[in-house]
């Protein structure tokens, strides 16, 4: 086994999964703080109370702490005194590899008998699953993972499926899962995942011979470096006249001609790029950009949902479809672009406006209030939110003459009052709202 591959091993042990409760949240946040002896006694604590989906992160926390403080022997004798039974078999596994990456084989087999004493887990045979796609065994990591799913689906499984299909050259297959993680809820960690998969995709997918590499860098470098793309250019042609079939070599060149402001010539070579490397997000995207400063909003919305089907990670994909598709007037279809975004961004605060008033103008109070809710509560004088959350509110209560929804879009109107007092919408708001008093 490679070091590296035991080093992932070894950080594969401690990692979370899905989400969990708030007490494993504090402790985690106590481990990194470095401060090792909370964190363990924390961990401790939630390992003999926690209900049985949480007992198992709180172990493998406990694992981590312990293991930070070279305490392996102490982790062991702990694990063999615990009750027998799938924690304990999930206990000892990853105590073994953090000992060693070595024991791979045994904590295989002690995982598979957790799993199968726990069949409706779906952390044992995500454990299990990504564990033995580090140690480079996809279509032994396969089966594991598509269970883990199947029992809770996660962004984590997802990912780690999409680079198992990925390792095994099913292309497509890769990129449907990666789609699938963020409709679950991605963490940071599970998106930087991805990206690494969309990474090693361009590397294995999208590149230049070796035996070409050396010129097709020199013109790469005066584009991206010198900033010299007239130069680049005339060297992406140099290369081009010998081998017309390089797509990277056409996006090259087309990149270099929009930074000299040639859309046209730009369209062209990005369009050939396109035919020779269908599945290359790089040359949808900047043909959706082009297209789009040219209000020619229908091609650049196919363009971005191809960037975006090639990359579901790319955050200007996302926001570009969203944008175009709210000039379309097509609510619905921005909405969801827009929740795209908000997967992406981890909640950000530009991404819930945007998806709040996509879902506003599609009619959709619900998921509207919604995503101005968590607006306003990372940012509590938000104007927008708190007048939109008033509208959504009187609306409402219009429907169903609740009179506290009336109450609560009154207290919002006048919390954007206070934040803009001249604003005539939230004047007319309040007159609605009050009466005329």
């Amino acid at each position: 086994m490679s070091a590296a591959r035991a080093v992932t091993i070894v950080a594969l042990v401690a990692s979370s999964g899905c989400a969990t409760d708030l007490s494993l949240t504090r402790a985690r946040l106590e481990l990194r703080a470095g401060r090792l002896d909370k964190a363990c006694d924390a961990a401790a604590s939630l390992v003999g109370r926690s209900r049985r989906a949480e007992r198992l992160d709180a172990m493998r926390l406990y694992i981590d702490c312990q293991s930070r403080r070279g305490e392996i022997g102490a982790l062991e004798r702990w694990a063999a005194g615990l009750s027998p039974g799938a924690p304990r078999s999930y206990a000892r596994a990853l105590v073994a590899l953090a000992r060693s990456p070595a024991a791979l084989p045994a904590a295989r087999a002690q995982l598979e008998a957790a799993a199968r004493a726990w069949p409706e887990s779906g952390e044992i045979p995500y454990r299990l699953g990504v564990i033995l796609l580090a140690d480079e065994q996809p279509r032994a990591a396969r089966p594991w993972l598509e269970r883990a799913f199947a029992r809770e689906p996660s962004a984590a499984s997802a990912v780690a499926l999409a680079h198992v299909c990925f390792d095994l050259g099913e292309l497509d297959k890769a990129l449907e899962w990666a789609r699938k993680s963020v409709a679950h809820n991605p963490t940071s960690r599970d998106i930087a995942r991805g990206r690494a998969l969309i990474r090693r995709i361009a590397r294995r997918e999208h590149r230049v011979p070796a035996r070409l590499s050396a010129r097709f860098h020199a013109a790469l470098l005066e584009l991206t470096s010198r900033d010299r793309p007239s130069t680049a250019i005339r060297l992406a042609h140099e290369l081009l006249a010998d081998h017309p079939e390089l797509a990277a070599v056409h996006t090259l060149l087309g990149l270099a001609e929009v930074r000299l402001g040639n859309t046209a010539r730009a369209v062209v070579a990005l369009r050939r790029a396109a035919r020779l490397d269908p599945a290359d997000p790089i040359n949808a995207l900047y043909l959706a950009v082009i297209f789009e400063s040219r209000s020619r909003l229908e091609r650049a919305a196919d363009n971005y949902r191809k960037a975006r089907h090639f990359d579901p990670f790319n955050v200007r994909a996302a926001s570009g479809l969203g944008r175009v598709l709210s000039r379309l007037k097509r609510a619905s279809q921005a909405a969801r672009a827009y929740d795209h975004l908000v997967a992406l961004e981890r909640g950000g605060h530009r991404a819930l406006r945007l998806a709040g008033r996509a879902h506003l103008a599609a009619g959709g109070l619900g998921p509207a209030e919604e995503r101005f809710s968590r607006l306003l509560a990372a940012e509590p004088s938000d104007y927008e939110a708190n007048l939109r959350l008033a509208q959504i509110l009187l609306r409402k209560h219009q429907r169903r003459a609740e009179p506290a929804l009336l109450e609560r879009a009154r207290d919002h109107a006048q919390r954007a009052a206070r934040v803009r007092p001249d604003s005539p919408e939230v004047r007319q708001l309040l007159t609605q709202l009050t009466g005329g008093r």
